[in-house]
């Protein structure tokens, strides 16, 4: 089974530590890279194949990740990779705006982190032709939490 790459866009520290320590126990054969901003983003996608999912924070310095996602998406190589965009905030126009970019969904981070791990541990286990359905219903379980945008994913690997 090939391995699976996830790439956090985060610049949070804190967060970065928490979403790698949850992936890290999650037990898939998954590869976390993480990078701290937008543009070293760019640079380490670069070097990499294009991975299974990008969790990409939406309120980082420089470069914020709605500047990123469009960036994301209007490049051949790398718009099929689905985002999931990750803020605090649940703004109806900053969600409104994740899905017109591409995003397949908004995640909005729990304050509670056996919630934060469940979301994360369901996303994790069902990356490829899974994740619409896992979104699907972790949307209609949390929908505090989750918001997707279903046009935007593929239902390929």
């Amino acid at each position: 089974m090939k391995e699976k790459v996830i790439l956090l866009i985060d610049d949070d520290l804190d967060d970065t530590e928490i979403f790698t320590g949850i992936f890290r126990d999650s037990n898939q054969n998954i590869n976390f890279l993480c990078a701290p901003s937008g543009p070293e983003a760019l640079k380490l996608l670069n070097v990499i194949e294009p991975p299974s999912l990008i969790l990409l924070d939406a309120g980082m310095p420089v470069m914020n990740g709605w500047e990123f996602l469009d960036l994301l998406k209007r490049e051949d190589r790398r718009s099929e990779v689905p985002v999931i965009m990750i803020a605090t905030s649940s703004r109806k126009a900053g969600i409104d705006d994740a899905g017109t970019l591409g995003a397949v969904a908004y995640f909005v981070k729990p304050c509670d982190f056996q919630c934060l791990k469940e979301i994360l541990v369901t996303i994790c286990t069902n990356l490829g032709s899974g994740l619409k359905k896992a979104l699907l219903n972790l949307q209609s379980e949390s929908p505090r939490y989750i918001f997707i945008f279903p046009e935007n994913i593929k239902d390929a690997v």
